[in-house]
């Protein structure tokens, strides 16, 4: 399954505001997939000079992070489709067969 993340504003945030919103992004994943879904959580990242939070998952498509993100109250500014470079052959092959990006409403 390919990788995503979900850019969202987090201001003023610290470490505390970034683990409260990493909890809900894993909690939301972990619902997301007992009912059947295919979202699971890898990690949250913080950028606080541009005020940035970014959740990263896998899944089998951007609706379905963009579902788990609304569960879980994470309303983002977009979804893109993400590659680890640990492993980049596989990755880049994912990329090519699914869209790029995907907006949140």
């Amino acid at each position: 399954m390919p990788d995503y993340c979900l850019e969202l504003y987090l201001a003023g945030g610290s470490q505390a505001a970034l683990e409260e919103a990493a909890g809900r992004a894993r909690a939301a994943a972990e619902s997301f997939g007992a009912r059947g879904g295919s979202v699971r959580y890898l990690r949250s990242t913080y950028l606080p000079e541009d005020e940035t939070c970014l959740h990263f998952f896998t899944a089998a498509s951007g609706e379905d992070v963009a579902e788990a993100a609304r569960q879980a109250g994470l309303t983002g500014n977009r979804i893109t489709r993400s590659i680890e470079a640990d492993q980049p052959s596989r990755r880049v092959h994912e990329l090519r067969r699914a869209p790029t990006e995907r907006r949140v409403p």
